[in-house]
């Protein structure tokens, strides 16, 4: 019987999830060194890689997960945020 597989995305074991990795010091006009880098050769840049799972590990990573369940509470009493209240208030809206 084969197993289920699922593909997922992790960080890419070569570069670390960095995406790019120091290729060279160079000089500016001025003398000023500064690093070169480069894109990573296994992942083209992205930082991550495809890695397939079975459905026994997809549930024992989503039981190491935390939830955060959000503060309701606090966020019935914070201020409305509106990205126009400069335009309302200046509209007499407000």
């Amino acid at each position: 019987m084969s197993t289920i597989k699922l593909k997922i995305l992790t960080d890419c074991d070569y570069c670390e999830g960095k995406a790019y990795l120091p290729s060279r010091e160079d000089e500016d006009y001025k003398g000023n060194k500064y690093m070169l880098y480069k894109p990573c050769p296994q992942c083209f840049g992205t930082g991550l890689a495809e890695k397939s799972i079975s459905l026994s590990e997809l549930a024992r990573l989503l039981d190491n997960t935390d939830v955060c369940e959000p503060d309701y509470q606090a966020l019935s009493m914070a201020e409305p945020i509106c990205q126009y209240s400069d335009s309302l208030s200046s509209s007499g809206l407000r």
